[in-house]
C-alpha cells in the first residue's frame, strides 16, 4: 500500500550516472530521492536521516553488495521493514536472490515508466 506521507526514496547504486539519473527522475516525478554509491554509505544514511519509504538497491557493488547491505538492514529493527526494490543489469532473477527478500526487481537498462510503477506501489 502507497504511503502518501513519505516519498522519500534511497537509490543505492555504485555507477554514479545511474544513480544520478534514477534520482534525477524520481525527483522530476515528485519523490525525494537520495542516492548512496554502496550499501555501507546506505547503512550509514539510513541511521542518520530521515527513513525511506522505499530502497531502490542495485545488487553488485564494491564495499557491501545487496546480499551484505541486507543482512545489515533485516537486523536493525529501524530500519528491517523498509521495503527493497532490486536493480540488476542480469537477464533473470535466479535462486540466489530470493533472499534478499525484495518488494521488485528493476532489470537494467532501467524502463522508467515500470520504475515509476513499481516505486507508486510503495509510495
Amino acid at each position: 500500500m502507497a504511503n502518501e506521507s513519505n516519498k522519500n526514496i534511497l537509490v543505492i547504486d555504485d555507477d554514479y550516472d545511474i544513480r544520478d539519473l534514477v534520482v534525477f527522475y524520481l525527483n522530476s516525478n515528485g519523490y525525494q530521492a537520495v542516492g548512496a554509491s554502496n550499501g555501507a554509505d546506505a547503512i550509514s544514511h539510513l541511521q542518520t536521516e530521515i527513513k525511506p519509504a522505499l530502497i531502490i538497491l542495485d545488487l553488485m557493488m564494491p564495499v557491501m553488495d545487496a546480499w551484505e547491505f541486507r543482512e545489515a538492514q533485516q537486523s536493525d529493527p529501524a530500519i528491517g521493514q523498509i521495503p527493497v526494490v532490486l536493480i540488476s543489469a542480469t537477464d533473470e532473477v535466479s535462486d540466489h536472490v530470493i533472499p534478499l527478500a525484495a518488494a521488485g526487481f528493476i532489470r537494467k537498462p532501467i524502463d522508467f515508466n515500470h520504475l515509476l510503477t513499481t516505486v507508486a506501489q510503495h509510495c
